[in-house]
């Protein structure tokens, strides 16, 4: 069996900082099914400043966080597929957002892995993974997806 997983930032963060569901991210990731991980490209601005926030918080120090921002960097550049924000993915995401009542980088996640829903075709499961209950049942309601893990 193959799976394709599209992770949101939410997720995505939490294989970097060690929070409540971490393990359960990290094994996500690391399952030998897995033979891609998807994300939009807007994910790295998104889970950097979920460090800005970690460090603002007093949760990490300016280093770690500075640390976490280079291997995130990484590892987002070499183990992630990144699904292009264009213009009219960007119209869609601000259409979405309002008919949704979902947060705007939310609607671009949704929109994102729906898009590349033609190339997971191609594998047994595409599961779309976030920790945030709206986006989930956004994604419920698209149908494009085999499962929502939220």
């Amino acid at each position: 069996m193959s799976r394709v997983l599209y992770l949101d930032a939410c997720v995505l963060a939490k294989l970097f900082l060690v929070e409540d569901r971490t393990p359960e991210a990290m094994a996500l990731v690391q399952d030998e099914q897995v033979t891609s991980v998807l994300t939009s490209d807007g994910s790295y601005p998104e889970v950097c400043g979920v460090f800005s926030r970690a460090v603002a918080q007093g949760r990490i120090t300016q280093a770690d966080g500075e640390a976490l921002q280079v291997t995130f960097r990484h590892w987002f550049l070499t183990s992630t597929t990144h699904i292009a924000a264009r213009l009219e993915q960007m119209i869609a995401a601000g259409n979405l957002a309002l008919k949704l009542g979902i947060r705007g980088a939310d609607a671009l996640h949704l929109v994102a892995a729906v898009s590349a829903q033609g190339t997971a075709a191609l594998v047994d499961e595409y599961i779309f993974v976030t920790y945030d209950q709206a986006l989930a049942g956004a994604a419920r309601k698209t149908g494009a997806f085999t499962s929502v893990l939220s």
